[in-house]
């Protein structure tokens, strides 16, 4: 860098001489260091090979990997906690501060909290947000940063990550199912139409119609869609089989392919009162009959490649017990205990989801797969809500 002298008649030009080659090599000093003459021949070589309509604007897309990574001069949330809200209020003598609400930038309901990085990049300084619910946590600090990260980085294509949409959502309203939380459909293809239409079809099939009943308003009412998933609720179904029948009878037309499949996140059934899982209404089993009652399920449903969160922690012995018996019988469906979210420093899971109900929003939380260089490591699928978010996640 070079300094700035300011005129001084005191100053004898013996001075001005000293001083302007001091500068002369400084400069020349932080050219050599840093190769600057090697990479401008470099980058103009490269325009010799490309001949672009603009030479300028080309040479500088060639001279911009050499530029420096984005700097983070500070950090902040808002609105701030309960805790630094009021311990701001009660050091100020102003009237307290209003903060905005703050809504999720997916499903526009959730409210939460931003974490806010200035950040200088190509000489401007910039906010990156970062929305999240609860409190701030290592995860979201290590997402917000890695952002900040990727501004430096040419975008990836999202449409290589392996993604498996919300088909069905359990809200425990007019069905008996306990055993199943969410199913997704990962479609190499993106196409899920056909399995909403299948599913919506069964449910109407399946309901009751009194004489003088209104039939379009029933068929609305099974094809609705979950407020904050996107994806149909389970309305009809009183047991677990009758939806993953729906789909093997139509599994020509829903799985187009070898590699399309369905990830059944259970999340336990576990009756803490009775001390049994309850995969339905009623239908008390112990733990070690749960095994038998997966295994069963995953045998006849072949298409169910994984199966997330089947027991409590506790029971991590039938957890284990069950998974040697799917490798007994050489069922291919992968057991996980739970799921990853975005921000993990360590990868715990062969699953990550970004769904909203999870701690952060993100319409760029598929960049977060690119995140492990080595492709054998990265995540096996991406749990996303219905194919409706799509569009939020790949434009």
């Amino acid at each position: 860098m070079f300094r700035v002298f300011h005129h001084d008649n005191s100053l004898s030009p013996l001075y001005y001489n000293l001083a302007f080659s001091d500068s002369k090599s400084m400069a020349l000093e932080y050219l050599y260091k840093n190769q600057l003459p090697e990479k401008l021949d470099a980058a103009v070589k490269q325009l010799g090979l490309e001949k672009p309509r603009d030479l300028f604007s080309g040479l500088i897309e060639n001279l911009s990997c050499h530029a420096l990574h984005a700097e983070i001069l500070s950090e902040q949330v808002t609105p701030p906690s309960e805790t630094e809200e009021a311990l701001q209020n009660s050091t100020s003598t102003e009237s307290p501060i209003e903060y905005p609400v703050i809504h999720s930038p997916l499903n526009y309901e959730t409210v939460g909290s931003n974490y806010v990085l200035t950040v200088n990049h190509k000489n401007q300084d910039t906010e990156i947000s970062t929305f999240f619910t609860g409190d701030i946590s290592e995860n979201v600090k290590n997402y917000g940063k890695a952002k900040v990260m990727w501004m430096s980085q040419s975008d990836p294509d999202c449409n290589e990550v392996p993604i498996a949409c919300t088909l069905l959502t359990n809200t425990g309203i007019g069905t008996k199912i306990k055993c199943l939380d969410k199913i997704y459909l990962h479609s190499k293809s993106r196409v899920y139409g056909e399995a909403y239409s299948k599913i919506s079809d069964a449910q109407f099939s399946a309901t009751a119609k009194p004489k003088g009943s209104n039939s379009d308003a029933i068929k609305k009412w099974v094809s609705g869609r979950n407020s904050l998933t996107g994806s149909l609720e389970i309305c009809q179904f009183d047991k677990v089989d009758m939806v993953f029948d729906v789909l093997s009878k139509n599994s020509a037309s829903v799985f187009l392919g070898e590699e399309d499949f369905l990830v059944w996140e259970s999340n336990c059934s576990f009756n803490a009162d009775k001390g049994k899982y309850e995969p339905f209404t009623g239908g008390l089993k112990q733990p070690n009959e749960m095994v038998d009652f997966y295994s069963d399920l995953l045998k006849r449903y072949t298409f169910i490649r994984y199966l997330v969160q089947p027991f409590q922690p506790q029971h991590g012995e039938q957890l284990e017990a069950l998974k040697r018996k799917l490798e007994e019988q050489a069922i291919n469906c992968t057991v996980l205990e739970k799921t990853d979210e975005l921000g993990q420093a360590e990868k715990t899971s062969k699953i990550l989801s970004i769904t909203n109900e999870n701690k952060i929003h993100c319409r760029e939380a598929l960049k977060w797969w690119f995140h492990e260089e080595d492709l054998e490591k990265r995540y096996e699928v991406v749990l996303m809500d219905a194919s409706c978010m799509l569009p939020k996640f790949l434009n």
